[in-house]
């Protein structure tokens, strides 16, 4: 018999963006749990989690059901926060070289865990590459995807706040996930033409 998991994993690969918003929120405690046991930095942990909804949004359809959802995505918020982490440790060493370049008298504590310029430059890179997706898409789909995707509207509200049908929504939401699919994996592609309403 299938769980409430599974029925909504099923009805998310569907195209059925409510089931996407609730198989997210039913795993937000899993994904802020084992982001904040790895980042040490837990400022940073609100914005991994945003990037790994959006890239759980574009990639759901790999999911195979070889492992459990919750392994999937686990191992997809682990990945994150690790590529989060090469890129501050890159970002510090960057800044211990030229504090060695400029023989300065400085210090730099390696442990401290705010994030400094050059870090906040480097962490941001991955999430602007995923937002330019967004970006790049047509208005009227872009819309619903930030409305879905990073504010958790519900389908039947983001109908309501556009002024649209309710099978309108679900529609301009689907069609949005396969052009932004499209563009994060070659982020060379240009967006469809602006499509009619």
């Amino acid at each position: 018999m299938s769980t409430v998991i599974d029925l909504l994993v099923e009805q998310a690969l569907g195209g059925d963006p409510e089931a996407f918003v609730e198989l997210i929120a039913k795993h937000r405690g899993l994904m802020l749990r084992t982001a904040k046991a790895i980042l040490k930095n837990h400022d940073d942990v609100d914005d991994v989690i945003q990037d790994v909804t959006v890239k759980v949004f574009c990639k759901l359809g790999t999911f195979n059901g070889e492992a459990a959802f919750s392994t999937w995505l686990t191992r997809i918020v682990i990945n994150q926060c690790l590529a989060h982490l090469r890129k501050v440790r890159r970002a510090r060493v960057s800044s211990f070289e030229d504090l060695a370049d400029d023989d300065k008298t400085q210090t730099l504590d390696p442990a401290d865990p705010r994030p400094g310029p050059e870090q906040q430059v480097i962490s941001s890179q991955y999430r602007e590459h995923l937002r330019q997706g967004v970006a790049g898409l047509p208005p009227i789909f872009r819309h619903v995807v930030v409305d879905l995707v990073y504010k958790g509207m519900p389908v039947a509200q983001i109908a309501k706040r556009h002024k649209i049908s309710h099978s309108a929504a679900k529609s301009r939401v689907i069609r949005a996930r396969a052009i932004l699919t499209k563009s994060v994996n070659n982020p060379s592609t240009v967006p469809l033409s602006r499509p009619a309403a």
